[in-house]
């Protein structure tokens, strides 16, 4: 099964050179499962279909399914208040056949301005059952740390063991994979890379329980697509 993981930076930097950048490396990757991050919708830079970013890439990439979740509704930019509706999300694009699918909405710190959320995604491949939590934790390690310790202790409550996609926002591979623990294997640990390559950074992260599966691959691509790098893995089922 090969996944892919974008954070595609909503409409920032020039999204109509971007989006053909990013169309073109999907389909060169073709994934079976494309999980993305801010995804915006956001009426000021959208046609008259009003599509938001996950559906304008779909028009062309036609996946079978196409989830987006809202995350939150951003009510100012750079300090200045928007006059418009404007959401931030989730997208969870496949052709496999979607099994469940919910939402999970993270504790807000006090002085964060951002609302955090988890999608969960219950797919059918192979004719197992392989649920992924796709999410973007807010952009200060001290929350990051705090969103993860929530998850982590979600799905252990629901008896879960997902695959963990998306933007972490926290800098250190090391503590990813600590607080995972040794139930999780990190694509970090498989093959070391930079996906926030402004800064030198990793920020983003794919996590896979060691009992169900294990990594053929991994690379992050895409340059320019946004100021992050697409991440994307191979992976195998054990019996």
């Amino acid at each position: 099964m090969k996944i892919m993981s974008l954070n595609i930076g909503q409409y920032q930097d020039n999204w109509r050179a971007r989006k053909p950048r990013i169309i073109k490396a999907i389909m060169k990757e073709e994934p079976d499962v494309l999980l993305l991050q801010e995804v915006s919708d956001d009426r000021r830079h959208q046609g008259k279909d009003g599509l938001h970013q996950g559906a304008q890439l779909n028009s062309k990439l036609r996946y079978k399914t196409m989830i987006y979740d809202i995350m939150e509704q951003r009510r100012a930019e750079k300090g200045i208040e928007i006059n418009s509706q404007v959401f931030d999300g989730l997208a969870c694009l496949t052709n496999l056949q979607v099994l469940s699918h919910r939402v999970m909405r993270l504790q807000k710190a006090p002085d964060d301005k951002h609302y955090r959320g988890v999608q969960i995604v219950e797919l059918l491949y192979k004719g197992r059952r392989v649920l992924f939590y796709n999410t973007h934790y807010s952009n200060a390690t001290e929350w990051a740390l705090s969103h993860f310790a929530e998850t982590k202790e979600y799905w252990k409550s629901r008896n879960e063991l997902p695959i963990v996609v998306g933007d972490l926002n926290i800098l250190e591979p090391r503590t990813v994979a600590k607080m995972a623990g040794r139930e999780f294997e990190s694509a970090y640990d498989f093959k070391e890379y930079v996906s926030f390559p402004s800064k030198g950074e990793v920020l983003d992260y794919i996590l896979i329980p060691r009992r169900l599966y294990e990594f053929g691959s991994v690379k992050c691509a895409c340059d320019g697509c946004s100021d992050h790098r697409a991440l994307i893995t191979e992976i195998g089922m054990k019996t």
